[in-house]
């Protein structure tokens, strides 16, 4: 009897288990990109690169003061490279380029990203080239509307160089976002 209950006790926590939100910990980003000239995929310039800290970030539904558990979020890390020729700018713009990763926030609404160093790159190294640089992290995510199952808004929060600066000097990087969607979004 034992050696049959066994087993069969293993498979009801493995589907207990396999049921709960997944890991809230982040996966290792991969770069995001988009626009004419990542079609070159070859980076021909560099800039000097910058390592985000671990960040823990707390979601919380501003309409239902609720953590926003189980919804998955998406995180990148932007730079931004000088691209030339660019029609409409004889000179050349600045494009935004950046690497992304997705996870799911836990029951309290948490999400865990490991240290990421960023290295901002480009496709153009010529007359006109300017160094890629890093510009912020973006947490990008889904919250439901009020009284509404099933309907979503898209929304997210940038978090700039000098926040990531001052959190890395306290050594403590936890963000808390208060977010909802607007009632007039429907």
């Amino acid at each position: 009897m034992r050696l049959i209950f066994t087993p069969i006790l293993l498979l009801v926590l493995v589907a207990t288990f396999a049921q709960t939100p997944k890991n809230n910990r982040c996966d290792p980003p991969e770069e995001t990109c988009m626009g004419p000239g990542c079609e070159k995929r070859v980076p021909v310039i560099f800039g000097k690169p910058y390592v985000v800290p671990t960040l823990k970030i707390k979601l919380i539904d501003r309409n239902t003061n609720k953590p926003a558990a189980g919804i998955k979020v998406s995180v990148g890390y932007g730079f931004k490279w000088f691209e030339y020729p660019y029609p409409e700018h004889p000179r050349g713009v600045w494009s935004e380029a950046s690497y992304s990763t997705e996870c799911v926030a836990n029951e309290e609404g948490v999400i865990e990203v490991d240290e990421f160093k960023v290295e901002p790159h480009g496709w153009y190294k010529g007359v006109y080239a300017r160094e890629p640089q890093f510009t912020k992290v973006t947490i990008g995510y889904e919250l439901p509307y009020v009284g509404s199952a099933g309907k979503n808004c898209a929304t997210g929060t940038d978090i700039s160089r000098s926040q990531l600066e001052r959190c890395r000097r306290k050594n403590r990087c936890e963000f808390t976002i208060r977010d909802g969607c607007p009632a007039e979004w429907r």
